[in-house]
């Protein structure tokens, strides 16, 4: 009676940059090969997002995106939860996030969990979090005049102020209105109906506008 015996090599390489493990067996059956047999499989656990932060969150025009290493391309990028800033889009297939902040989103807080997932269901997450940066754009006063006012008469004007980070706040920063008129500090406009007694009065001030950044203009 002949007694076979049989023997079983596996010989396995992976490749972590290209997601794939190759494997090849060797079936040998009284010490002679009997056949091959081999194939792939994918390697999970290699696609990670690198970004630590979205970088250029700030007023107005927008791009920047998403850092991430290893997994098996064409990746598809979700926001699983929050939101992103007023004016952004995230770019699903590309991570890129783009669009135009309104300079009212200034300082508006932001919390996002992002989800990369790359073509074999492998994926990974992370939170981000942050502030709107409310950019540089330069507050401007844009009223050189105002109209006179005469006594007994109704009296409306508005201030006008133009970029720099709304919302505004208009201020009397040296001298007086005449009496019987005011200026409303949030909306700039000088109203009211300066009384019978100040007629013939000489006035003279200085008005200022402050917006949320912290930025002054004086006239």
């Amino acid at each position: 009676m002949t007694i076979f015996r049989a023997k079983l090599w596996k010989v396995t390489a992976t490749n972590m940059l290209v997601g794939f493990t190759a494997f090849l067996t060797l079936h040998a059956c009284g010490g002679k090969v009997a056949n091959l047999s081999g194939g792939a499989s994918a390697v999970s656990g290699s696609l990670k997002i690198l970004s630590t932060s979205i970088n250029g969150i700030v007023v107005g025009d927008v791009s920047t995106g998403i850092s991430t290493s290893g997994g098996i391309s064409p990746f598809v990028f979700t926001i699983k939860g929050g939101a992103l800033p007023t004016g952004l889009t995230l770019d699903t297939a590309t991570g890129e996030i783009k669009g135009t902040i309104p300079v009212n989103a200034a300082n508006a807080s932001y919390a996002i969990l992002l989800t990369v997932t790359d073509s074999i269901g492998v994926s990974d997450s992370k939170s981000f979090t942050g502030t709107v940066d409310a950019g540089t754009s330069e507050l401007v006063l844009n009223s050189t005049t105002i109209a006179p006012f005469t006594s007994g008469v109704s009296y409306s004007f508005p201030i006008i102020a133009t970029q720099g980070v709304a919302p505004y706040t208009f201020s009397i920063s040296t001298g007086a209105l005449p009496a019987g008129v005011s200026l409303n500090a949030s909306s700039g406009l000088i109203s009211g109906i300066p009384t019978l007694a100040s007629a013939g009065t000489t006035y003279g001030f200085s008005l200022t506008v402050t917006d949320s950044a912290s930025q002054t203009k004086s006239r």
